[in-house]
Parts: structure tokens; C-alpha cells; sequence
């Protein structure tokens, strides 16, 4: 079997069609990720909220905003106090 490519070709083409060093570099950069991830531990966490609750007809048509559909908004703050365990 003769090859037309030399060996410098098929070194320079190694890294690009290889599948293992695909796979170590995605590995790579989910480790990365990762340890960026874990740096944000230290910063509070919001959460934003908005809640409606259907109250359907009025039951008591008299009573005042009986039968009003409800629409509650929660913000949450998440501080985070223990730096050594981080």
C-alpha cells in the first residue's frame, strides 16, 4: 500500500481527526466550566417571581373583591454566610 502524504501531513492532520483528543479537549473545557461555575458560589443568588391564582366567580357576590383573580410577586434573596465551606 503506498501513502502519498508525508509524515509531517499526517501529523498536522493528527490532532484535527482524532477523536480521543476531541473527547480530552470537550473534557477540558467542561472542567473549566466547572471550576468558573463554583467561583460564583460566592455571589448572592435573586429570584425573581410572579404567581397569579384563579379565584373563579364570586361566591359571596356582597363581599368586597370576592371572586378577583390574585396575582402575588416573591422576590428571594440568597446569601451565602459560609465562606470557609466554599
Amino acid at each position: 500500500m503506498l501513502i502519498s502524504v508525508t509524515d509531517e501531513e499526517l501529523f498536522k492532520q493528527f490532532p484535527e481527526n482524532n477523536p480521543q483528543l476531541k473527547r480530552y479537549d470537550h473534557l477540558e473545557a467542561r472542567e473549566r466550566a466547572g471550576i468558573e461555575l463554583a467561583k460564583k458560589e460566592y455571589y448572592p443568588d435573586l429570584t425573581f417571581g410572579i404567581e397569579d391564582i384563579v379565584t373563579g366567580p364570586a361566591v359571596i357576590p356582597n363581599t368586597a373583591n370576592s371572586g378577583k383573580d390574585v396575582i402575588i410577586a416573591s422576590v428571594t434573596i440568597n446569601i451565602p454566610f459560609w465562606w470557609e465551606r466554599r
